[in-house]
């Protein structure tokens, strides 16, 4: 069919919902790798988690340019051309320096893989307000803030426009590796005060690298959870890095919570119950189901409200002698100094409970490809 319909995989502890929404089938699917051992039927109860996934969406590898899942090695790279924040390493101004010049900087260097914003990260020179206690604005429910799904390259140029001149962005992605060896970004969720905003890579991921500016400002922090692999998927994918981040995982280590995931910070601080039953969904699916987009946008939504929380809490606890802030900001900064790197295809067949020899493994991933 020239539109099929996605399958829905439901796997709550709950029995299905007899009346699915449309378009999706109304007769759910579980593969066997997810079945309980007692079998699948009306009766039984289903294995904990939420997949959503269609047989009928191409190979990455063949609906995506420049999805590159050979072992050539990764090398990092500004697709725009110009380093936008870039500090000159002698005088310490910032400008936009030219890829060419980056390039020759590397050269001389002798390293292929120089981080584009190592100089940049040595000393970030963070935004007075971060070091300030505020009174934090809480986001209130979802449907207060205004919303936005972008999928044009025109409504990418005005959020850049808006994202300048924000002092905190809080960030997250969800990421598709269920049928691909490296795995790709299928969504970019960003909120700032009063507004929350879903990108769709699968439509602009091309124009991407245009969230560079506001992404390494210094003086504009980026709040993360868990940010290592998400920053990780922001270089491959579309040349992005970051510098002034805050990870709300790492900060709640340094205030000792009793638990670090983001539903409990929700629950926390927010006294919010979100679902995460969404996290083994398929993210390439479109149209985006409302119940996933919604699971997207609570990522960030209350993020930048926990960011402020936690803030006023490491000052508050922070003495002479221990700065849990600092700390936390130094995590994050390290954080930002990683650099992707492949790995390899032969090595991830290797994870499977079967062996394969290698060359057949090569021609297994050859073939896969086609």
């Amino acid at each position: 069919p020239a539109n099929p319909a996605p399958i829905v995989i439901q796997t709550d502890p709950v029995p299905p919902d007899p009346t699915p929404s449309t378009p999706y089938s109304s007769n759910p699917q579980l593969p066997t790798w997810n079945r309980l051992q007692k079998g699948f039927g009306p009766t039984n109860h289903w294995a904990r988690g939420q997949m959503l996934r269609s047989n009928q969406i191409s190979k990455p590898q063949i609906s995506r340019h420049g999805l590159d899942n050979s072992d050539t090695p990764f090398i990092p790279s500004l697709r725009s051309g110009i380093k936008p924040n870039a500090i000159d390493s002698v005088t310490g101004v910032n400008d936009h320096t030219s890829l060419d010049d980056l390039l020759n900087k590397m050269r001389e260097q002798g390293s292929a893989r120089l981080h584009p914003y190592y100089d940049e990260l040595q000393e970030v020179d963070y935004s007075k307000s971060v070091f300030q206690s505020t009174e934090p604005v809480h986001p209130g429910p979802l449907d207060s803030h205004a919303y936005e799904f972008i999928t044009t390259e025109d409504r990418i140029d005005v959020l850049v426009q808006t994202l300048n001149e924000a002092t905190e962005i809080a960030i997250d992605l969800e990421h598709h590796d269920y049928r691909s060896y490296l795995g790709f970004t299928c969504l970019i969720q960003i909120s700032i005060t009063g507004h929350d905003y879903v990108i769709d890579p699968l439509s602009v991921g091309h124009c991407l690298y245009k969230l560079l500016d506001p992404f390494t400002n210094p003086q504009i922090i980026k709040v993360f959870h868990g940010g290592n692999n998400d920053l990780l998927a922001l270089q491959r994918d579309f040349g992005l890095y970051l510098v002034a981040m805050f990870d709300t995982n790492y900060s709640s280590y340094a205030l000792r919570m009793p638990k670090d995931s983001l539903a409990f910070l929700v629950d926390y601080y927010c006294n919010v119950k979100v679902t995460k039953k969404y996290q083994r969904a398929d993210w390439r699916v479109r149209p985006l189901p409302p119940q996933m987009e919604r699971y997207a946008r609570e990522d960030t939504h209350y993020l930048l409200y926990i960011y402020q929380r936690m803030r006023n809490e490491l000052i508050r606890r922070s003495t002479k002698d221990v700065n849990l802030l600092a700390q936390v900001l130094e995590g994050g900064r390290r954080i930002c100094l990683k650099l992707y790197s492949k790995e390899r295809k032969r090595k991830l067949i290797s994870k499977n409970k079967f062996s394969l020899g290698r060359e057949v493994a090569d021609q297994l991933c050859a073939w896969r490809d086609k």
